[in-house]
């Protein structure tokens, strides 16, 4: 079985400030690939939600309706799992308004996009293909409107606290929680449009803008390992 000495250098000394030494240096590694991974996840999920969303079809007998909210969910699935990293890597710059925000942005997509999903790759396909049971699919499905009328609006709450809160905090970049607000704005401006491309927009720029926050986990991982390279050449 290894143990943490397995990790460290055969000349190391195991005193117990070195030893302290050495568990802070495996957490922060740890951490590291932890929020490279959130990064990594957000990124995927947001880039195929945005394009799920920006074809999203009008029409629920479309063939590419099945595929669409298929990829629709794997990106909600990719981005719950990003998302509480993100948070942890900003906790302390976010703090508990940042919190609040991304419990609300997390559960409103999860409870919100997923039920439409699931709903339109399994229900939908039955429904549409029995004409005696096609007139449904121009009413909500039964017991589930509640929850998804909740699910959107704390949604784009939540999408809309957490940005905010992001550009309040010192020394972090802007521009994703600029996306995130701009996204916020569309998805309401589109809804008299329904059934257009315009409509489809604003969720299409909601889920680049969680691509947005995977893309600065990365780089700003990249930026913290360069500097850590840097200064340990320097040191030579």
């Amino acid at each position: 079985m290894c143990s943490v000495t397995d990790f460290l250098p055969e000349d190391w000394d195991y005193g117990p400030m070195h030893y302290a030494q050495g568990m802070r240096r495996l957490w922060h590694m740890s951490n590291a690939t932890l929020f490279r991974l959130n990064g990594l996840t957000l990124v995927l999920g947001g880039v195929l939600g945005g394009v799920a969303s920006a074809v999203h079809p009008p029409d629920l007998t479309d063939p590419i309706n099945v595929p669409v909210h298929l990829a629709l969910y794997v990106a909600i699935m990719l981005i719950a799992l990003g998302l509480p990293g993100l948070y942890l890597r900003h906790s302390e710059a976010t703090k508990v308004a940042g919190l609040i925000g991304m419990v609300m942005l997390f559960f409103g997509i999860v409870f919100g996009d997923t039920i439409h999903s699931v709903i339109e790759f399994t229900v939908m396909p039955v429904i549409t293909a029995n004409p005696d049971t096609a007139a449904l699919m121009h009413g909500g499905p039964p017991g589930l409107m509640g929850p998804l009328m909740i699910a959107f609006p704390v949604l784009l709450l939540g999408q809309l606290i957490f940005a905010i809160t992001w550009l309040r905090a010192a020394g972090l970049p802007r521009w994703p929680a600029v996306v995130a607000c701009a996204s916020v704005v569309l998805v309401i401006a589109g809804f008299p449009f329904n059934g257009t491309p315009l409509r489809d927009a604003g969720p299409a720029l909601l889920y680049f803008s969680m691509a947005v926050y995977g893309w600065e986990l990365l780089a700003q991982r990249q930026s913290t390992a360069a500097t850590r390279l840097t200064q340990a050449v320097a040191t030579r």
